[in-house]
């Protein structure tokens, strides 16, 4: 079964779905803070609440997208 039938499906059964929110959320901000840390030197001390480095501005600043004139998040 798919990822996207295995949601519907437990959203109709009321039931958690293999991939749920609760676990690939956590995994997908390893993955991504995984990325950022090939792009820098050094060790990185994270805080998940202010989601940022806390003894790394560069790469604090690969965090967040800078948005054009006009533009925003």
């Amino acid at each position: 079964m798919s990822h996207e039938n295995d949601w519907l499906y437990h959203c109709k059964q009321g039931t958690q779905p293999g991939a749920n929110f609760d676990y690939s959320g956590p995994l997908t901000e390893m993955i991504l803070l995984g990325n950022v840390a090939k792009k820098v030197d050094g060790p990185l001390d994270y805080d998940d609440k202010a989601m940022r480095f806390t003894n790394n501005d560069k790469a604090t600043a690969l965090l967040h997208k800078n948005y054009r004139e006009g533009w925003s998040q």
